[in-house]
């Protein structure tokens, strides 16, 4: 197959912003990508009981997804050295998708013990940039192909699903722009190991929303089988610019953190200072443009107005810090 040749510029003048009725699904994030950008303050606030009660807030609330834990290696993230007791203690009568993260095959294993099976989608993670991935996780790109397809293995024996998150599909500070080829090529492989589902990362909010829209809609052109999501930072502010750009190139699935906290694990700079897609915002955007999402949105600017006040969170959400528009 020829290498693709992908030209942001050639998706400007093509977006809709979608339809009314256009459904967007939402992942809520904060346990997991926010609980690696807060304060040691605020991850104490963050008990398992805590954590528990706003699992249960958010299904309360109609959150669709919800990501729970990370099995990195508590020495690594040690904010996530109770996701065993996590993944122990999440209901099992709900239609709500379930969530953890996971850099390895001893991550999985981890997770299955924990129980997983049938229970927990765990998403095996792989950067798209070399020197983002060496930083990481010690390895190369091709070394990471190689442990996400010995974990789709395991995974299919153990009766978990495991899906696949690209990580800085876009831009990166260490590297500069990602070649979309490479990402291309990235997601190709995938495939061709036997995933079905893979979320593509602006993990440092760096992207233009015609790189979004160019890179997106060349995947599903040579991936139409595949099932893409977005996991978007807001460094730059452009997330919501994002989101549009994505839904029109025909991608509806986006990782959120309510507040708009969240950072990867890796990054230079304070990783405080990174901020997530708000959830609270993506959801009023939506519902200004007739999408449908199933949130109660009132109540999810409720809940996070109080987890702000009680763990000391600071709020990047305009949503959170002047209401909800009603025009």
């Amino acid at each position: 197959m020829a290498t693709p040749t992908i030209t942001e510029h050639s998706a400007v003048g093509h977006w809709t912003t979608g339809r009314s009725g256009t459904r967007v699904q939402l992942t809520e994030t904060l346990l997991r990508d926010g609980a690696q950008a807060m304060p040691e303050e605020a991850l104490q606030y963050f008990s398992v009981d805590r954590k528990m009660s706003v699992i249960n807030e958010l299904i309360a609330l109609g959150m669709p997804g919800i990501e729970v834990a990370s099995f990195a290696h508590p020495r690594v993230l040690p904010q996530f050295a109770d996701a065993e007791e996590i993944i122990s203690r999440l209901p099992k009568d709900t239609s709500i998708t379930f969530r953890a993260v996971t850099p390895n095959l001893r991550g999985l294993q981890r997770a299955s013990r924990a129980g997983a099976p049938g229970l927990v989608t765990m998403i095996g993670m792989l950067s798209c940039s070399e020197e983002y991935q060496r930083r990481n996780v010690q390895k190369s790109i091709e070394d990471g192909l190689d442990e996400l397809a010995k974990m789709l293995d395991y995974s299919r024996a153990e009766g978990i699903r495991l899906i696949a998150g690209a990580g800085v599909a876009f831009e990166c500070p260490y590297e500069g722009h990602i070649d979309p080829a490479r990402v291309v090529s990235i997601v190709n492989r995938l495939a061709s190991i036997g995933f079905d589902e893979v979320w593509m990362g602006d993990t440092f909010g760096m992207a233009s929303a015609p790189s979004v829209y160019a890179l997106l809609a060349e995947l599903r052109s040579q991936q139409p089988n595949m099932t893409f999501g977005v996991h978007l930072h807001n460094r730059h502010g452009l997330a919501l610019a994002n989101v549009l750009a994505a839904v029109d190139a025909g991608v509806t699935m986006f990782d959120t953190s309510m507040l708009g906290i969240g950072a990867g694990s890796v990054i230079p700079g304070n990783r405080t200072e990174m901020g997530n897609v708000a959830t609270e915002e993506v959801a009023h955007l939506a519902e200004s443009l007739g999408w449908a999402t199933g949130i109660d949105l009132v109540g999810l600017r409720e809940l996070g107005l109080q987890l702000a006040g009680e763990a000391g969170l600071d709020i990047r959400s305009r949503v959170l810090r002047t209401g909800i528009s009603t025009a």
